[in-house]
């Protein structure tokens, strides 16, 4: 997650950079940017995880080494869904594991494993992937929404004036997620190309010669453009105001076919795609009308 923020971090600092630039020229406007660097924001950050730790609010776990042999034989065979299909998800391996023994080791019960990693933790109906069930109680949220709202009478939670305000915007105006998805477009692209790589190449086609065709191929994602939204429902719980619907969305896919009698150029090019792409989508919005998570998951080509 660390990494993931220093490169949001920093993509969002260029942003800055670049029109301040642009207004020293056009208004003669100079800002001290000094302190507007990567570390000193990623710091920011830590810190506030640190204050959260000394408040016990969370708990860091620590990875104990009695979990890497486990680890290591799952490596070596192959064993998904961290290992295989040419993936080596090592961290998540540590990550799932490392909990899993705080877990049992601590003796909690009630447990919940919240991850949008639909790819790496999860079969693709969204539940927990057979080969890391494990014999505790622990349920699998796959967004922020679900997780409150299945709880919200444990946890007491209720929305905020700020937020019941965008509530009420958004039910005013048919177009508000629509708005919202277009003024976050690069983030949203980010996404759908993200999810679009745990897909295989014969995803991509629909008659069975291509689908054959195409085993142990690659594809490379083209450029992205959003065509609708349906069925969007709104929830504001505490100060998120949690959005779910569907998103169907354009994408430009370049297959490649697998040659493995050539050592040399083991991919050739077998086809170029314009197709529509549908995503069960789920996004947390905040007071200001910001995203605090984007959620796509269960891609679906439609031919």
């Amino acid at each position: 997650m660390l990494q993931r923020h220093k490169i949001r971090v920093s993509e969002n600092i260029n942003v800055i950079k670049r029109a301040h630039s642009q207004l020293k020229k056009t208004a003669e406007i100079s800002l001290n940017l000094s302190d507007l660097t990567r570390d000193n924001l990623v710091n920011h950050l830590e810190a506030f995880y640190d204050s959260l730790i000394r408040e016990e609010i969370i708990v860091s776990v620590k990875t104990d080494a009695k979990i890497f042999p486990e680890i290591l034989s799952l490596c070596l065979s192959k064993a998904p869904p961290f290992f295989n299909n040419n993936k080596n998800e090592f961290k998540d391996s540590v990550i799932w594991y490392s909990y899993i023994y705080y877990i049992k080791n601590i003796k909690i019960e009630d447990c919940c494993l919240l991850t949008n990693n639909h790819k790496d933790f999860c079969d693709k109906d969204g539940g927990l992937h057979n080969n890391l069930k494990v014999d505790i109680a622990l349920k699998v949220y796959n967004s922020t929404k679900s997780l409150l709202t299945e709880n919200q009478d444990r946890l007491d939670i209720q929305p905020t004036k700020q937020i019941i305000r965008v509530l009420e915007s958004a039910q005013r105006n048919p177009q508000f997620t629509w708005e919202l998805l277009n003024e976050n477009l690069k983030q949203i692209k980010d996404e759908i190309r993200y999810y679009l790589d745990g897909l295989e190449a014969s995803s991509f086609v629909k008659d069975d010669l291509s689908k054959i065709t195409l085993v142990g191929g690659l594809y490379f994602v083209g450029d992205v453009e959003l065509k609708s939204v349906q069925d969007i429902e709104y929830e504001a719980i505490d100060n998120l105001l949690y959005i779910t619907g569907t998103l169907i969305c354009n994408v430009v896919i370049e297959l490649m076919k697998h040659q493995p009698e050539d050592d040399d150029e083991p991919y050739c090019h077998y086809r170029d795609l314009n197709i529509d792409v549908e995503f069960e989508l789920s996004l947390d919005v905040d007071e200001n009308k910001s995203f605090e998570y984007v959620e796509l998951f269960k891609p679906n080509v439609l031919f």
